[in-house]
């Protein structure tokens, strides 16, 4: 039996609720599910297209709630299969409004009053011709179709679209989850995870292993080499700025751990393997760690607009490390 939803762990609420506004007909055509990447927000959106598509005919009231997982409309969309469901990801770095419009014609087909929905993965990155677009479909929808917008921040999204969508919150897996769906891992990486499956994936692959010990090399010689602006190794390790970015990720979770040492609070440490590094960076100043910890939440988001990689990194020891 192909249920989708009851395979899903965790977002317990948030899939009650959406059960809840189907079995009493108030589900809203437009739907936000915000949060964390990597958690099973678009697992939810699609087990909730199953249940909308579904054409078991045997449903009871107290059963339209659920997908019968064995009529072919269920099977079509656990395979991705479905002519009844659309999953639009973004084409390169944007979703455009090439895409929306082929949605869009798409929807003008008659559907014989069966139930479609549509699923934007990644709609914070809509660019603002093909929202404008899909906001005119928003405010007259058709009563068979129903959209869910994904996006990790609610403020990603335009006003406009907001105030047409339901905004559904999603908080990141717990630990115990993480372990259940993928067993067997070091513990320090379901700490380190942060509720993300995919981050999980990185940090236990022996790449992912290599670049968290190459990062935390990088982040000991910052701060006790007075030649690191100078220094050429870790400069080819962050041009890259995908691989910035994870690197200032695991400086992140180092310098928080440091903080929650701080305040001897060691059961809620994240690297449990790293205690060597950890008391080395413990003798930095609990100010300077502080406004250290903000400054590489500034340069992530430096990072995911057009920062120079380098200049970053030298900025920060700069400001933070040289004597």
């Amino acid at each position: 039996m192909a249920q989708l939803m009851s395979a899903i762990l965790g977002h317990s609420v948030q899939i009650e609720n959406l059960k809840f506004a189907i079995a009493e007909n108030k589900l809203p055509h437009a739907l936000i599910f915000s949060g964390p990447q990597s958690i099973g927000k678009k697992k939810v959106a699609t087990a909730l297209a199953q249940i909308l598509i579904c054409e078991d005919k045997n449903k009871t009231d107290k059963k339209m709630s659920e997908a019968c997982g064995v009529c072919g409309s269920c099977l079509r969309v656990e395979k991705n299969q479905s002519e009844n469901l659309k999953i639009i990801s973004p084409d390169g770095a944007a979703i455009k409004a090439d895409q929306v419009r082929d949605i869009l014609d798409y929807l003008s087909l008659s559907n014989f009053g069966k139930n479609r929905v549509i699923i934007f993965d990644q709609a914070h990155l809509m660019n603002p011709t093909a929202a404008n677009m899909l906001l005119k479909t928003l405010e007259e929808p058709n009563p068979n179709v129903y959209f869910v917008l994904i996006g990790p921040e609610i403020s990603n999204f335009m006003t406009t679209i907001k105030s047409r969508s339901q905004v559904i919150r999603f908080s990141a897996l717990t630990t115990d989850q993480l372990q259940s769906i993928k067993p067997n891992l070091p513990v320090w990486a379901y700490s380190c995870a942060r509720g993300q499956v995919t981050q999980l994936d990185q940090l236990t692959s022996d790449d992912g292993q290599k670049l968290r010990e190459e990062s935390l090399m990088i982040l000991e010689h910052f701060w006790s080499d007075g030649e690191f602006l100078t220094s050429e190794d870790w400069k080819k390790s962050v041009k890259d700025r995908e691989s910035a970015r994870q690197i200032l990720n695991m400086w992140t979770t180092m310098i928080r751990d440091v903080l929650v040492l701080k305040t001897s609070a060691q059961k809620f440490i994240m690297n449990l393997d790293q205690s060597v590094r950890l008391k080395k960076l413990f003798q930095i100043s609990t100010e300077k760690i502080s406004d250290f910890a903000t400054a590489l939440l500034q340069a992530d988001r430096d990072l995911a607009g057009n920062g120079d990689t380098v200049l970053i990194f030298e900025s920060l020891w700069v400001k933070y490390a040289r004597s």
